[in-house]
């Protein structure tokens, strides 16, 4: 799984992930290896620039762990002979997912916030303001169609 060697630029190695998948398949389980494997790929994944920003890291990281686990028997051996792409795409629509419902809970909250006369977090306001000219702009295209 991890190299020693230190100009191994790789921190997880396709072909031994592509083994111990394959492993896994025919026992029809997950090993603890091959979720440690997953646990480094989402880990590391996180750390990239489209996701070290945000505040629910961790929910991010859990998310891609139980997609991966989710996604471990859809793989097909016969397709294609790279797991590691596989399982990226797989943790990064994960991380997405997990992205979008966050800001859906935040903008809920925000909501109550208004309502009840307290300051919603930045930024709210504004995009509350543009989604409500907008409304009122198709109700106003559809009754001129009328």
């Amino acid at each position: 799984m991890e190299d020693t060697n230190k100009n191994n630029k790789n921190y997880l190695n396709n072909k031994d992930l592509y083994e111990e998948l394959i492993a896994c398949q025919e026992r029809g389980r997950m090993s603890d290896k091959l979720g440690k494997m997953f646990m480094l790929l989402a880990e590391r994944r996180a750390t990239h620039r489209y996701f070290n920003q945000y505040p629910f890291k961790e929910d991010l990281i859990a998310a891609g762990i139980m997609a991966c686990c989710n996604a471990f028997m859809k793989f097909k051996a016969d397709k294609s002979k790279n797991p590691f792409a596989f399982f990226s795409s797989v943790v990064y629509h994960a991380f997405l997912q997990t992205i979008k419902k966050e800001y859906a809970q935040k903008n809920v909250k925000d909501a109550i916030l208004v309502n009840n006369n307290m300051n919603p977090s930045y930024g709210y306001e504004e995009r509350y303001k543009e989604e409500e000219d907008a409304r009122k702009s198709n109700e106003s295209h559809k009754d001129e169609e009328e």
